[in-house]
């Protein structure tokens, strides 16, 4: 498996070192993760130019910009890395925007557990 750029996007520190520390014991030093709180700060590090994320994990529900607006603002500027959803409350109109979006890879539901880490296993090197 190779080296992954992860990005954690969510408003809450503590759930962002929560995920920091799922994903780094399922991997180890096979990842490189950065922590946002404002995804407003992530975009702009893309326009910027900054190396894209191989993964993006995003919480939906944020008070600057929501998950699904940030998404939308990625696919704009024309990024394409994919993103997995985490959220509390996966409903059907979560599933139904994830369906239709080309950048969501997969929706997990919080907490996220190092068994919703597996679909990495089968993803080429």
């Amino acid at each position: 498996m190779r080296d992954y750029n992860i990005w954690l996007i969510d408003d809450d520190p503590i759930q962002n070192k929560l995920n920091r520390s799922t994903i780094s014991k399922a991997f180890s030093e096979m990842c490189t993760i950065e922590s946002y709180t404002d995804p407003q700060n992530a975009l702009g590090e893309l326009k910027e130019g900054s190396e894209e994320p191989d993964f993006t994990f995003i919480d939906l529900d944020m008070p600057t910009m929501t998950g699904t607006e940030y998404i939308k603002e990625v696919q704009k500027i024309g990024q394409r890395t994919p993103v997995v959803i985490l959220s509390s409350s996966i409903n059907g109109e979560i599933l139904e925007f994830a369906e239709r979006c080309k950048l969501v890879y997969t929706c997990i539901h919080k907490p996220l557990m190092k068994s919703d880490l597996s679909f990495f296993e089968s993803l080429p090197s």
